[in-house]
């Protein structure tokens, strides 16, 4: 693999860099309109409860307030997780200039999941100490910072942040922690490792604390501004090295902080629902298709879209739910819905090279 492997496809290229505040203000509203109508819609779906008023001759029936809070919290949690995924997607496809990249290329995901069966195997076999105590969302993103900060240093090459050379650490740190996982799961009982299992799968929780989702909000939100600042640098660095350097970009910090801040975006989404694939991927493709390569409106559009597309997966199983026995994690929707993608940018990204 070569260093043009990793470069963008040429459609992927900025064709220009101008863009005007109104034209931006336009799509940040479209995108905010967007969400907030499929948000009003998927509160009004899924199983349980409701309260029955009669005004007159109608009967009207509204969601109780317990459920409303349930439904509410869940569509923020799982709004929050598709919109970080989806930002953390643009970034590393930026980052790594590879339109195949995706959040959990670089093992962050795998950290976390260490994390979580690490805690379920200490609370069996030392269940009175700290570790055992920690929440488990707490103990994912501890891990997955940590693969942070590892894959970091294994992959400077001179003091140097090099794409390729992180891309290759992170495939190979995925696969040390697969291990790790493996071990530490066989010494888990069976029934542990059910709940285990499911979390693996990616699940959208209704029991996040509203504490929880605040501080999620709040770390989520900001990396999502500064990936958002780094966007007319991330246009830039799409045109080539050299060029990039002769109009002023500081190529080595631009990958350090895109990295870190992508890194973290990401761990905090697994941190409170487990892995979810190919949101990171399929998300920033559609928008690319749809509104064109700007890293600037492609941050806006495709963290919208990444916020609809899990909260619309996630409806949908909560919402089946009761005729398919129990809820599926949405992290097999998103599987089913995105392999084939995957399947398809591959072939025609070797397509497009064999044609050159």
């Amino acid at each position: 693999m070569t260093e043009s492997d990793l470069s963008e496809l040429p459609d992927n290229r900025p064709s220009r860099l101008s863009l005007t505040g109104g034209r931006f203000a336009a799509f940040v509203a479209f995108s905010l309109l967007a969400w907030a109508a499929a948000a009003a819609i998927c509160l009004c779906f899924g199983p349980g409860g409701s309260l029955r008023l009669e005004l007159g001759d109608r009967l009207v029936t509204l969601l109780s307030p317990s459920l409303l809070k349930l439904r509410l919290g869940r569509v923020l949690a799982a709004s929050l997780i598709g919109a970080g995924l989806a930002a953390a997607g643009v970034t590393f496809q930026a980052l790594l200039r590879n339109p195949l990249a995706s959040p959990y290329i670089l093992g962050i995901s795998s950290g976390a999941t260490v994390g979580v069966v690490v805690g379920l195997y200490v609370a069996l076999a030392f269940p009175n100490s700290i570790l055992a105590q920690a929440p488990q969302h707490v103990l994912a993103l501890a891990f997955g910072v940590a693969t942070i900060g590892l894959v970091y240093l294994l992959a400077r090459r001179r003091g140097q942040l090099d794409p390729l050379t992180l891309l290759l650490v992170g495939v190979m740190v995925t696969a040390f922690n697969g291990a790790v996982i493996m071990v530490f799961n066989l010494m888990v009982p069976g029934g542990i490792r059910g709940d285990f299992v499911v979390w693996m799968m990616g699940m959208v929780s209704e029991n996040v604390r509203w504490s929880t989702l605040g501080w999620v909000a709040a770390g989520i939100g900001a990396g999502i501004a500064v990936m958002l600042a780094l966007a007319q640098q991330f246009n830039l660095q799409s045109l080539g090295e050299q060029t990039a350097r002769t109009l002023g970009v500081r190529l080595q910090r631009l990958r350090v902080v895109s990295f870190f801040v992508a890194s973290g975006v990401t761990a905090l989404a697994v941190s409170i629902s487990g892995p979810i694939g190919f949101v990171g991927l399929i998300c920033p493709h559609i928008c690319r298709r749809l509104f064109g390569p700007d890293h600037r409106v492609l941050m806006v559009t495709a963290t919208a879209f990444g916020a609809i597309f899990l909260l619309a997966a996630d409806t949908l199983v909560r919402t089946v739910a009761p005729s398919t026995g129990g809820e599926v994690p949405v992290g097999v929707v998103t599987a089913l819905f995105g392999g084939p993608f995957f399947i398809y940018l591959l072939r025609r990204h070797y397509a497009r090279r064999l044609s050159e």
